[in-house]
């Protein structure tokens, strides 16, 4: 599935990225736009879902409203087949956006993971559509159910409309790491679990 730079220990349930890969993410580290993230998350895809198995990687620009103009992200989505079918969705900001008191930023990144989803779930071929919203390398994960449509994590509900409320909490993001191995693994699992389903639909 992948090149065999890429080390998956599944007794101690790790996964190490080869040395080229980690140089191109340290290189972002002090990235001052998301581009700078765009190249080592689009490496990272395009090594795990080739386009000779049937994949398609593609970056797709959205635009963000914001109160004083049209902003845009860059997403990355992954396809497998002729009928385009997403398998997988990546969302990517720079990592000096992810502060316990920016609470703002984070309520829009899981805002746009659920538009997202909203777009793509019924369009999924297989039973779970994975996705992830990273600030740098810190990473949330979400899932959608085809058969139910219910998203993980649920989406957290304002109760008093008076009350500032953290309704996309920092440590979503903070406690996972994509250069720590074991949160690596968590990600492995993930492609290796869109290769089986796919593969099982004979579509790779």
């Amino acid at each position: 599935m992948t090149d065999p730079e890429f080390v998956v220990n599944h007794v101690t349930r790790t996964y190490q990225f080869p040395d080229w890969l980690m140089r191109s993410f340290r290189s972002a580290e002090d990235a001052r736009y998301e581009k700078q993230y765009y190249a080592p998350y689009d490496q990272l895809l395009n090594e795990h879902f080739k386009g000779r198995d049937g994949f398609r990687v593609c970056p797709v620009m959205y635009p963000v409203d914001s109160t004083n103009s049209v902003d845009f992200t860059v997403d990355f989505e992954v396809y497998v087949g002729n009928q385009w079918s997403p398998v997988f969705i990546l969302e990517a900001k720079k990592p000096q956006l992810l502060t316990v008191g920016n609470k703002l930023e984070r309520i829009k990144a899981d805002q746009q993971m659920r538009d997202r989803y909203t777009e793509m779930l019924g369009s999924c071929p297989i039973s779970r559509l994975h996705g992830i919203s990273v600030f740098g390398t810190k990473v949330a994960f979400y899932e959608g159910n085809t058969a139910t449509g219910r998203v993980s994590p649920g989406k957290i509900r304002q109760i008093d409309p008076d009350v500032v409320e953290d309704l996309a909490p920092y440590e979503r993001w903070s406690s996972n790491d994509l250069l720590n191995p074991r949160c690596a693994y968590r990600l492995w699992q993930i492609f290796d679990e869109i290769h089986t389903s796919c593969r099982n639909l004979g579509q790779s």
